[in-house]
């Protein structure tokens, strides 16, 4: 029975290790800048009419939904952190979650923003 709690604990070890290893990190942040970029090159497309025919009515055409987007991307990623920092450092979980919600109510005034008609 020991021998499986061990073995789980260093499996858990080892996800933990790779997610907040430098390399895991630097990925997630180049796949949250290239969704950026080609969110707001879509949404460019889609207001200059360049996009086909079926992709139009799917793309929004204001550019702060490029924003919402990445913070979403950024919310999973935060819970996926705060869900295996769980079993660290209830202090740390504890931060993570203030950390989650502050980005949670950035992440709505960044909607709101989104709903406003360009002059």
């Amino acid at each position: 029975m020991f021998s499986f709690w061990h073995q789980a604990s260093n499996i858990f070890d080892e996800i933990y290790k790779g997610w907040t290893g430098q390399a895991t990190m630097r990925a997630l942040g180049t796949t949250m800048v290239t969704a950026y970029i080609t969110i707001l090159v879509l949404i460019g497309l889609a207001r200059q009419g360049m996009l086909p025919g079926f992709l139009v009515p799917h793309m929004p055409t204001r550019y702060f939904y490029a924003v919402n987007i990445v913070f979403t991307l950024l919310l999973y990623i935060e819970l996926i952190d705060l869900i295996l920092g769980l079993s660290y450092s209830v202090s740390r979980a504890l931060a993570k979650q203030f950390e989650i919600f502050s980005m949670i109510l950035l992440r709505q005034s960044f909607k709101e923003f989104s709903n406003i008609t360009p002059p």
